[in-house]
C-alpha cells in the first residue's frame, strides 16, 4: 500500500497515527504498539468518565456503618 493512501486511510477511520513498520528489522514496532496501546488507554479512561459523569459525578459512594445494617438474624440456641 501506498504511504499517502495509508495514511488517508488511518485519517478517514479514526483519525490513527500512521507508522511505517518492519517485524523484520523491528522498525517502529515499539513505536506503533505504544502509540495504539496509548490510545486505546485514553478511549477507555474517556468512556469511564463519561459513565462517572452520567451516574452524578463519580464514582458511586456506599457506606458500610452500623446505621446502613440489617438487624442480625436470629439463632437458634441448638447446636450448629
Amino acid at each position: 500500500m501506498a504511504e499517502d493512501e495509508a495514511e488517508k486511510w488511518c485519517s478517514e477511520n479514526g483519525g490513527y497515527d500512521y507508522f511505517e513498520v518492519s517485524a523484520k528489522d523491528a522498525t517502529n514496532v515499539d513505536n506503533a504498539f505504544g502509540n495504539v496501546a496509548l490510545g486505546a488507554y485514553r478511549h477507555q479512561r474517556s468512556e469511564i468518565e463519561a459513565d462517572e459523569a452520567a451516574q452524578g459525578g463519580g464514582p458511586q459512594k456506599i457506606s458500610l456503618g452500623a446505621a446502613n445494617a440489617a438487624p442480625p438474624a436470629e439463632q437458634d440456641s441448638g447446636c450448629c
